[in-house]
């Protein structure tokens, strides 16, 4: 099962080469796209690591069968670890199904490296009214974070 990063999609080179890699060995490969991300609906600035990590939890759930290797790309590989945390926790039965994790460069801290290279007033934003929306100029796009 394929996890995408940030601003990536189920059709980006690395996606698509892994895809491409199980159907050489006789494998399944389940590729998704977050909301918001490539050909699913959604504007980015709803979107949270919470809510993508339930979406790939439905997706892993619904669409899944049997063992499975996680494949993650840098945030990709961060919700991957997330789920299996998740199903360790919730759904035993379920975790047991992962049976190996791939992390390519995987964004583990990216919410905390996130927050803690933010400007103090943009997390004194995010702690007052739940969100901050970075000035273009400021990186490669807008984006908005919010709390939840």
């Amino acid at each position: 099962m394929w996890f995408s990063g940030f601003h990536s999609e189920m059709a980006s080179t690395k996606a698509a080469t892994v895809a491409a890699w199980a159907k050489s060995q006789g494998l399944s490969c389940l590729r998704f796209d977050y909301s918001a991300h490539g050909r699913s609906a959604g504007r980015i600035e709803d979107g949270s690591i919470s809510r993508w990590l339930e979406e790939a939890r439905a997706i892993f759930s619904a669409l899944s069968r049997g063992p499975q290797v996680l494949v993650g790309s840098s945030m990709g590989g961060y919700i991957a670890l997330l789920l299996l945390r998740a199903l360790l926790a919730q759904a035993s039965s379920e975790a047991a199904r992962i049976k190996a994790l791939v992390l390519i460069a995987p964004a583990w801290d990216m919410t905390e490296l996130l927050w803690t290279n933010l400007p103090a007033s943009a997390r004194q934003a995010i702690e007052a009214t739940g969100v901050y929306l970075r000035p273009p100029g400021m990186g490669t796009a807008p984006i908005r974070l919010r709390v939840g």
